[in-house]
């Protein structure tokens, strides 16, 4: 998925995305830019509640608990707004 503002999302089996991960270095520098460059407000001053409310649970999902905890903590998201992703329940 790629938006107007020339930035994108990818998604798709563990094969696939180590396909793309060894054919475009440096993957991983591009979230943390795009977190720094899209989301952070201006002079590395907080971030606004409305990304904190969607984007600790986005890295959890595209990355698993353990990696987006390293990421949140790299961009200085406090670990109030960690979310563990929630499980659903089949019942």
């Amino acid at each position: 998925m790629i938006s107007h503002e020339r930035h994108g999302m990818i998604g798709g089996s563990v094969e696939f995305i180590e396909e793309i991960s060894q054919a475009i270095p440096h993957l991983n520098n591009q979230v943390y830019d795009f977190i720094e460059e899209r989301l952070r407000r201006e002079g590395k001053k907080p971030f606004r509640i409305v990304v904190l409310r969607w984007l600790p649970r986005l890295l959890i999902h595209v990355y698993g608990q353990k990696t987006a905890e390293q990421i949140m903590q790299d961009v200085g998201i406090k670990r109030k707004y960690w979310k563990k992703e929630e499980t659903k329940n089949s019942n």
